[in-house]
């Protein structure tokens, strides 16, 4: 149907309306005034009225009941509906609360995760340092034990003691060898020593000492490098290829050195100097303005530094 017979069919139908209305009209009027006269068709219209408000009266009563009745199935039904969703609510409460939990387990078992990688990677390194230690402990044991000259290891004199020192008959390349089973930070002080005593000069254990931690170690106190320094020196005394003054208590003042001992030491040095390890040309490099003029910390001579600090 096109737009056009639509619109045409619409206007029909509205004025179909329009006649009926006005056609019922004129049958109300015509019934009124025909009628209005006759007193028993007026009761009986008041009657029939009277009669059909009291059962649309009954009848809105009892669809009122019903209707309540409705509401009320409704009411019940809607408090039961909401009742099940503050259960769902709650369940998915707990089921967020557990879902939190689980990602907290799953967060620190990563954690663990990493932490136990992190020792599995750790271990290897610590079983490397222990194999080393034992290799360094083997070959010194095997370079005593396979060495022509047997160790002349004599105890430190004292001042009483007024007899000649025997000295080491070490060969320089079985001296090499036992400087190599020292770690770096022991090396370096066997090279201070050795450049202290070229110069005709004391060590002063506590400032070489705070020397080390400022810029070897890059820390600012170590109490077991004094002992592990003071313990070098006393088995290289014994060993006779260094001796200690013992008329200096407050300074290491090595009086002797082995001349065998001696190109050893250098020979290390100049090992360290050709080879690729440059931090330790780097600390070679502080040792020598050390011992040249006692080099600084903090801005002042490590003398000064370690007199304010005592």
């Amino acid at each position: 149907m096109t737009k056009e017979k639509y619109t045409e069919a619409n206007y029909i139908k509205l004025h179909l309306k329009y006649g009926v209305g006005i056609a019922a009209l004129f049958v109300i009027n015509a019934f009124t005034f025909n009628l209005a006269d006759d007193d028993k068709i007026v009761n009986y219209i008041g009657f029939a009225g009277t009669i059909t408000s009291i059962l649309l009266a009954v009848v809105a009563i009892i669809y009122s009941f019903f209707q309540s009745q409705g509401f009320a199935n409704t009411q019940s039904k809607l408090d039961d509906s909401a009742d099940k969703i503050e259960n769902i609510t709650n369940e998915l409460k707990d089921v967020t609360d557990y879902k939190d939990f689980i990602n907290q387990i799953d967060t620190r078992l990563n954690t663990f995760d990493k932490q136990l990688n992190t020792f599995e990677e750790l271990h290897p390194k610590f079983d490397s340092m222990r194999e080393e230690i034992y290799e360094r402990i083997d070959s010194l044991t095997r370079i005593l034990e396979s060495s022509e000259t047997e160790p002349n290891f004599q105890p430190l004199p004292t001042e009483k003691e007024n007899k000649e020192i025997v000295k080491a008959n070490y060969t320089q390349e079985y001296l090499e060898k036992f400087l190599s089973s020292f770690s770096n930070i022991d090396v370096l002080y066997i090279i201070a020593v050795r450049k202290h005593h070229s110069k005709k000069q004391a060590l002063r254990l506590g400032e070489y000492v705070v020397f080390v931690n400022y810029y070897i170690l890059n820390e600012k106190n170590d109490d077991l490098l004094s002992g592990r320094f003071n313990g070098i020196a006393l088995t290289l005394n014994s060993m006779g290829v260094l001796i200690i003054n013992q008329n200096d208590p407050k300074y290491f003042n090595f009086k002797y050195l082995d001349e065998n001992f001696i190109k050893a030491i250098d020979a290390v040095e100049q090992r360290i100097k050709e080879g690729e390890n440059q931090q330790m040309k780097k600390y070679l490099e502080y040792i020598d303005k050390y011992v040249s003029s006692g080099f600084t910390v903090s801005g002042e001579k490590v003398t000064d530094y370690v007199k304010k600090e005592s």
